[in-house]
């Protein structure tokens, strides 16, 4: 979490940051950034080793 994330928490509480993160992501200002391999649910462990490890953004598995 940066310095920023840090002041805004404390200025404002946990509650007030995510309402304001939500804010963001409906106005469609922020959006999650997914890592491009994407996972079969019969993969599940790989996915879970990239997550301990190298993974740059949410981690997909899909379950169908």
């Amino acid at each position: 979490m940066g310095p920023y994330a840090m002041v805004l928490m404390d200025r404002l509480g946990l509650r007030a940051v995510i309402g304001e993160a939500a804010a963001l992501i409906d106005a469609g200002l922020i959006r999650p950034l997914p890592d491009p391999q994407r996972f079969k649910l019969t993969q599940a462990q790989q996915a879970h080793e990239l997550v301990s490890g190298s993974a740059r953004g949410k981690v997909v598995v899909d379950i169908e």
